[in-house]
């Protein structure tokens, strides 16, 4: 995705940010036409996880865009070329140090935690 963003200034990956919101509507309303607790089954299938995830998703959509801007304004002081290299290394500093670990223990959350939130809900 961070590849095809170049090539699009960094409007493809607002796409992609968007899509986990499409589902979590989409899987609302499949919810509410079951009849069921419409709030309670969102907050107990979404809160545990994604406190991390929807943050995380964000970072990494807003890193992404700003390699496109980039590509559009880069330094004054530096060539096209040599904006998107530095661009780039603070693209990759971020995603190793913050984003992939928040993807990664949100991961855990939804595996271990999320289930056990909504066997609770429904007994």
């Amino acid at each position: 995705a961070t590849f095809l963003s170049l090539f699009t200034f960094g409007v493809l990956n607002t796409l992609i940010v968007a899509l986990p919101f499409a589902v979590i509507g989409y899987l609302s309303g499949v919810a509410a036409g079951a009849g069921g607790p419409l709030l309670a089954v969102i907050a107990a299938s979404i809160i545990p996880h994604g406190v991390l995830e929807i943050p995380a998703i964000a970072l990494a959509g807003a890193a992404t865009l700003r390699l496109g801007a980039t590509l559009v304004t880069p330094a004054p002081e530096y060539t096209i070329g040599e904006s998107l290299v530095r661009a780039l290394g603070d693209w990759a500093r971020l995603m190793v140090a913050l984003i992939i670990p928040l993807f990664f223990i949100a991961a855990i959350l939804e595996v271990y935690v999320t289930p056990w939130v909504l066997l609770q809900l429904f007994r």
